[in-house]
């Protein structure tokens, strides 16, 4: 059995936010919406003006009481006399009826893999930074499951795979196969993982179906958290009051719509001047906007980052050359030349790349470093970053 690294805990119990500001994000406000009418959790709010966008639905009971060309914002109240959303009976549905239900929940079905490729679900984590698949798929397994049969439900006749790294116990199903890969980030970067599923499962190795049997993320069409969401619609016909996310690098189990400061209040951290939160894995994150936009179920993780990047406390080793700090930086600066140049070379190459004064000195580039060299830290002290 999978067991959680030492000091991160599942947090269960969150109070509930008393207000949301949920994003139109372009779409269109359903008719009779007013400041004062009472709304269910799972009410659609907007109709998405295309086909890839989600309608926008209530995460939460409440009521109306402001509306505008760019959010809708919800008063909570559990006792609010809306009638609930029906229920949808997902597994009587046909997979285009079951796929069009989840987009009204708020939740984006899995795409279809190509033609002639099986549907790979990953017991992987999404990227570093997110510790969220080992302790979700101990602590929800039944909800997985349903989330994996749901799967099956979605792409009829399809082989589903679980690629799962060693110590994940697979999810009990007749319909998929589980893969074990023993692999660990890093080495579950996109290229290495598809040769070695591709050669486990015995299917030819060409170039063309590498590049085609994974998502960009090369996780497979769907990853523990997607799994878990699928699996609360699949059983109970309602879009999920819940969502697992990342929080300080602890798992936890939210309610969708809250903000990034009220998540990081719960705990014990505020950001102070000069900090960056970040939405998302350090790699594919993003820096949040606002601190008081309520979150859509789409969010992995919020992280809090010190000015100066955080402390660390593992000893610094000699620079591997690997890259990650500069794909990690969010405009793509070539960080990586600092750590791997001596000590005696760093002014020198702060004069010949004018472009490393540009550094936000965020630290996502000493976040990343597998070798934790604080490059953020040595950038300013050479003369870089501009504090």
């Amino acid at each position: 059995m999978a067991s959680l690294q030492p000091g991160i805990r599942v947090l269960k119990s969150f109070p509930a936010p008393e207000s949301l500001r949920l994003p139109l994000d372009g779409r269109v406000p359903r008719k009779g919406l007013r400041r004062g009418r009472p709304v269910a959790q799972g009410e659609v709010l907007a109709e998405a003006a295309g086909p890839f966008q989600p309608d926008l639905a209530a995460p939460l009971p409440g009521s109306v009481f402001g509306l505008d060309g760019a959010f809708v914002a919800l008063e909570v109240d559990f006792d609010s006399g809306a009638e609930p959303a029906a229920p949808a009976s997902l597994r009587d549905l046909g997979p285009v009826e079951a796929a069009r239900a989840l987009r009204r929940m708020g939740i984006s079905p899995p795409p279809a893999p190509p033609p002639g490729e099986p549907v790979v679900v990953s017991g992987f984590d999404p990227e570093p930074g997110i510790l969220l698949s080992a302790a979700l798929w101990e602590d929800q397994r039944p909800a997985l499951e349903d989330g994996l049969r749901l799967m099956t439900h979605l792409f009829p006749g399809k082989p589903v795979l679980q690629a799962l790294p060693r110590g994940l116990r697979p999810l009990e199903s007749m319909e998929s196969t589980p893969v074990t890969l023993k692999l660990r980030y890093p080495w579950t970067l996109p290229p290495l993982l598809k040769k070695r599923l591709l050669h486990k499962i015995g299917r030819a190795a060409s170039r063309k179906r590498r590049e085609t049997l994974f998502d960009p993320a090369a996780r497979g069409v769907a990853d523990s958290r997607t799994l878990y969401l699928l699996g609360k619609a699949f059983r109970t016909g309602l879009a999920p009051s819940g969502a697992p996310l990342t929080l300080q690098g602890s798992p936890a189990l939210v309610p969708p719509g809250m903000s990034p400061m009220d998540l990081l209040a719960l705990v014990n951290h505020r950001p102070l001047a000069g900090d960056a939160v970040i939405i998302g894995g350090l790699m594919r994150g993003r820096s949040a906007a606002s601190l008081t936009d309520g979150l859509g179920p789409e969010a992995e993780a919020v992280s809090l980052l010190r000015r100066g990047g955080p402390a660390r406390s593992r000893r610094e080793g000699p620079c591997s050359m690997c890259g990650r700090c500069r794909s990690a930086c969010p405009l793509g600066l070539p960080v990586d030349l600092i750590g791997g140049s001596p000590r005696r070379l760093w002014p020198l190459l702060v004069r010949r790349l004018p472009q490393l004064a540009a550094c936000p000195a965020c630290g996502l580039c000493s976040l990343t470093c597998p070798q934790n060299i604080p490059v953020s830290a040595l950038l300013g002290a050479a003369g870089g970053a501009r504090r």
